[in-house]
């Protein structure tokens, strides 16, 4: 930084985050060059890439993922932030959010648990809240539409089946894929997700409509009980 009371506008162009975004590319930017572009103006003391700066270490763990964790008045508390730069903030990270869900054409390819985790990742792998989300596809596994069933402590009460169902055939589906969140990053599966993947299963059986994985989101991995629980599925939810 050039010191407390200098202006970007003092900066050279090539220090200027908004001259470097037009020149090299949004993605040739740091996270605090990108937060300052959409903090705008910064304070008396501190230019706008310091309050971004400031911003960043002062996210829980200092972890980026924390920021689309952040509601507004958590976000108003953050040092140099009030309600206009709070609103910018959210306004960006919902329409990341929309812009990756509308990257999904209808009827893309969902045919492995890869693929599931890609399309859920970006909105669910950070929650701090379980959310339990079903993916409805056709024959052919493609993307038909999803739909969050609940939030907070999951277990095999919670997950309404008649719910599920309804919105399957809502959509037409010819199968559905059910996938949560562990908010501690770790996708070990628990006994409570063994017994809603079993109740989801044998439903499933009975409305012809099958459950074809349950996968759970950690922050950088996933599981896919189908896979790693393959002897479980076969025998004793199948069986």
């Amino acid at each position: 930084m050039l010191g407390k009371h200098v202006s970007l506008k003092q900066y050279p162009d090539a220090m200027k985050p908004r001259e470097r975004l037009a020149e090299l590319g949004a993605e040739a930017l740091s996270p605090v060059e990108l937060m300052a572009i959409l903090l705008g103006t910064g304070t008396a003391d501190k230019t706008a890439l310091d309050l971004a700066q400031d911003l960043l270490r002062a996210l829980p763990e200092g972890d980026l993922a924390q920021l689309g964790q952040q509601n507004f008045r958590q976000l108003c508390r953050l040092p140099g932030l009030g309600p206009a730069k709070s609103t910018r903030i959210l306004a960006a990270l919902e329409l990341g959010r929309r812009v990756n869900q509308a990257e999904v054409p209808l009827r893309a390819d969902l045919s492995s648990p890869q693929q599931v985790y890609r399309l859920l990742s970006p909105q669910f792998a950070h929650q701090k809240q379980e959310h339990f989300i079903v993916v409805f596809v056709d024959t052919k596994n493609r993307y038909l539409g999803q739909k969050v069933v609940t939030k907070g402590i999951l277990n095999s009460t919670l997950v309404h089946p008649r719910e599920i169902f309804q919105q399957a055939l809502a959509y037409g589906a010819y199968a559905f894929i059910a996938a949560h969140n562990h908010p501690s990053g770790d996708p070990k599966p628990s006994a409570d997700d063994l017994e809603t993947t079993r109740q989801l299963v044998r439903c499933g059986k009975l409305m012809q409509i099958e459950l074809l994985d349950h996968l759970i989101l950690g922050r950088e991995c996933f599981l896919s009980l189908r896979e790693q629980e393959a002897w479980l599925w076969n025998h004793e939810f199948l069986g």
